[in-house]
C-alpha cells in the first residue's frame, strides 16, 4: 500500500523478517481529512505486519514542531515550548 507519501520495503531475514515504512505526512496547509486519511493507511499498514514475525521500523517526516525548551534531556535542548496548528 504505497502512495506518493508512504513507501515500504519488506527485508526477508533470519530470525525475523523487517519491513521499513517510510512516511511523509502532510503539512497543517492540508485539510484535516487529508491527514486523517494518512494516518490511517499508515495504520493499515502497521497493521499488516505479523507480530513476532516482523520487526517493523517507522522512519520519516511527521511535520512536527519542535519547541525551543528541552524536557528532562529527553529530546536534547529541543522539545517544549511550540506547537503546531494541529497540536
Amino acid at each position: 500500500m504505497c502512495n506518493d507519501r508512504i513507501t515500504t520495503l519488506e527485508l526477508k531475514a533470519e530470525p525475523a523478517s523487517i519491513s521499513l515504512v517510510q512516511v511523509y505526512m502532510p503539512t497543517s496547509k492540508y485539510q484535516d481529512d487529508q491527514v486523517d486519511k494518512m494516518y490511517n493507511i499508515t495504520e493499515e499498514i502497521l497493521e499488516e505486519e505479523r507480530k513476532g514475525e516482523t520487526n517493523t521500523i517507522k522512519i520519516g517526516d511527521w511535520n512536527s514542531v519542535a519547541g525551543d525548551k528541552s524536557h528532562r534531556n529527553t529530546a536534547g535542548p529541543h522539545g517544549l515550548g511550540r506547537i503546531s496548528q494541529r497540536g
